[in-house]
This record gives C-alpha cells, structure tokens and sequence, in this order.
C-alpha cells in the first residue's frame, strides 16, 4: 500500500527519501500493520491496574487523595473485568445446567 503511494507521488526508490521521509514511511508502515486491541489486552490491562491499585492501598501511610484515587482504581478496574467476563460465565452457567438437567453438551 506505502510502495503504491511513493509510486504515485512519482518516487521509485525507498533510497532516494530524506531520513524525515524514511522515519515517517516507517511509521506508518508500524501503524498500518499493527494489530487492533483485543479483549484479552484489555482484560491483561485491567488486571495489572488492579493489582497495581490493589498494592498501593496496601500501604500504611498512603495520603488520603491517593487512597481516594487507588479505592476508585481497584473498584473500576473490578468492574469492567466482571463485565468483560460475565457474558462467558453465563454461557459456562448455562451449558452446565443444560447438561445437567437435559443431559446435552452445546
């Protein structure tokens, strides 16, 4: 996709850019090829903000606008974890009910 735009813009060798031009092509060849954010970074995210948040309220001598803001921390990040993970458990729930009282496996 980077070639055919510097083939447009009439530019036939990578070589022939400055190093500005270099680094930016570069950059954006990272971005055009990065991959998106999945759920599981987000929940790898939430988990190491929690346990974070989780060791500062550990802490004895913590300001009260610290353990303010660490209480918070530990609570959002809590809570967007169970709503990441509750549709899972539900569907978990569920098949074990089902397999139980129907005796189906889904």
């Amino acid at each position: 996709m980077l070639q055919q735009l510097l083939e447009r813009l009439g530019i036939h060798n990578y070589e022939s850019l400055t190093a500005e031009e270099k680094k930016t092509y570069e950059e954006w060849g990272r971005i055009l090829v990065s991959p998106n954010v999945s759920v599981d970074d987000v929940k790898k995210l939430l988990e190491k903000e929690n346990s974070r948040a989780n060791e500062e309220l550990r802490k004895f001598d913590i300001p009260k606008d610290r353990l303010i803001f660490y209480q918070a921390l530990a609570h959002l990040t809590g809570a967007l974890t169970l709503f990441i993970d509750t549709p899972a458990a539900q569907r978990e729930a569920l098949r074990a009910h089902l397999k139980q009282t129907f005796k189906v496996e889904i």
